[in-house]
């Protein structure tokens, strides 16, 4: 369940942006702001949480060619895949668990527990010792550090 190999770079959609930066290159962002309508469409709002991109050499054009490139990378599919837990890491053939990690623990994410076990801090976990108390994480006090043997190599077992 790999991803498609897509390189941006080779798309219609790259070109098509590659030739509308020379058109826009040289355009000073204050002209850009005033020949907008509005900067409603340059303001990606999620929740409490705004990034405004209006002042930065793009226009309404710009927009439609980074959603064609997008859809042409087949982006959407790719972060479904992410998100069910598909195993789309090749390197490591297993799931990637960033939004694992990253989650407050409501969300349904699959994933083998191999996967899990053996994710992005490897053998051991976390760097350092972590206890969760009502949800929020503390640190153990330095006297329940525990010292780990050597190994060879830190690979998961089959």
């Amino acid at each position: 369940m790999t991803l498609k190999k897509i390189n941006p770079t080779k798309t219609k959609s790259w070109k098509k942006l590659k030739t509308h930066f020379k058109e826009i290159e040289n355009e000073e962002i204050k002209n850009l702001l005033s020949s907008r309508p509005s900067n409603e469409d340059f303001n990606l709002k999620w929740n409490d949480f705004n990034v405004d991109i209006s002042k930065n050499r793009i226009d309404n054009t710009t927009l439609n060619l980074l959603i064609e490139l997008a859809n042409e990378c087949d982006l959407k599919n790719a972060i479904s895949k992410q998100f069910k837990g598909d195993s789309i890491n090749e390197t490591e053939k297993r799931a990637v668990l960033h939004t694992a990690v990253r989650t407050d623990g409501n969300e349904k994410i699959n994933f083998r527990l191999r996967d899990a076990i053996f994710s992005r801090q490897r053998y051991w976990g976390e760097p350092f010792p972590v206890f969760y108390k009502k949800s929020l994480p503390y640190l153990f006090d330095d006297q329940s550090v525990i010292t780990l043997p050597i190994i060879d190599k830190y690979l998961p077992t089959e």
